[in-house]
């Protein structure tokens, strides 16, 4: 009996160790349009630290422009958006017709990473 609580105990302790990790992963995009709606979708529990997992090597993004995109899309969600796959850009457009934001995209390994972010407001 004893042997058996140990076991459930030790699974437990592993399988929730497991998901812990996956918590903090985040994710490798490999299109322009799912890493955006990834950062649409999560940047309201990132920090800089993670945020920046998804930005290239070399990025023009600063902890101030993370700020504004994080608060900026706290306040309008994007309603829809143009992919530009010759430029590698996304152009997101809030419900009213106005640009929320522009962003760049590089291909870094096979991934998609996030080289800047431009605000026209």
């Amino acid at each position: 009996m004893l042997k058996k609580i140990f076991t459930i105990i030790a699974t437990f302790s592993i399988l929730s160790a497991l998901m812990m990790g996956c918590e903090k992963e985040v994710l490798k995009s490999r299109s322009i349009n799912d890493a955006d709606h990834y950062i649409q979708n999560n940047i309201s529990q990132m920090n800089w630290k993670t945020f920046k997992q998804l930005t290239s090597s070399n990025a023009t993004i600063t902890k101030d422009d993370f700020i504004k995109l994080k608060s900026n899309l706290s306040q309008n969600k994007s309603a829809y958006f143009f992919t530009s796959n010759s430029t590698l850009k996304v152009y997101n457009y809030n419900s009213s017709n106005h640009i929320i934001y522009i962003s760049k995209w590089v291909d870094e390994k096979g991934l998609t990473k996030l080289k800047s972010v431009e605000f026209l407001n």
